[in-house]
């Protein structure tokens, strides 16, 4: 798998019931991930173990306001799809991990236009799979419902949407008060 080209697939009971997440066994998928986002949550403990940067993003509807954002990332490697901080048998060189690759395969979107927050999966993962010769745990149970391990995922998803949204204020802030 490779988590800088994911095949992200809206997850719900009714498409989905039958899959499991086996975690993987190591992060060879991260090994071409350049850079990760950084959230205000674990800026601490990133700044302690990778470079940080702030990088231009464009404008979500450049017809309405056309204001240029920023976005705080640890930056893994300056070449492009080469992470240094993987080593060749997969293993994390680095006490820290940061959040957007601790909680791969999953994503969590908010919704558009007031709509609900969804969690999304990358489907050509290969952690996510249906019956008992894939292993892992079920993310939804007999009943449709979360399972104990969904609601953990979601729930670290939520907390770094959370602090996703605040990093993202304040880079705002240091935006406009011309600091970059």
């Amino acid at each position: 798998p490779d988590m800088t080209r994911p095949r992200l697939e809206r997850v719900g009971a009714a498409s989905h019931r039958g899959l499991a997440f086996r975690p993987a066994p190591d992060f060879a998928f991260a090994s071409r991930a350049g850079m990760v986002p950084i959230v205000a949550a674990e800026l601490s403990l990133a700044a302690l173990n990778y470079p940080l940067a702030f990088l231009p993003t464009p404008p979500a509807n450049p017809q309405e306001d056309g204001q240029q954002t920023v976005e705080l990332v640890g930056l893994l490697s300056l070449e492009e799809k080469r992470n240094l901080f993987v080593a060749a048998n997969g293993a994390w060189l680095t006490d820290f991990v940061p959040a957007s690759i601790g909680t791969y395969p999953f994503r969590y979107r908010p919704g558009s236009n007031g709509g609900h927050a969804a969690l999304y999966a990358d489907m050509a993962s290969g952690l996510l799979g249906h019956g008992p010769e894939h292993g892992g745990d079920p993310l939804f149970g007999p009943d449709g419902k979360p399972s104990a391990k969904m609601r953990q995922i979601v729930g670290a998803l939520q907390a770094f949407e959370k602090s996703r949204r605040l990093t993202q204020k304040v880079c705002g802030q240091v935006l406009r008060a011309g600091l970059l």
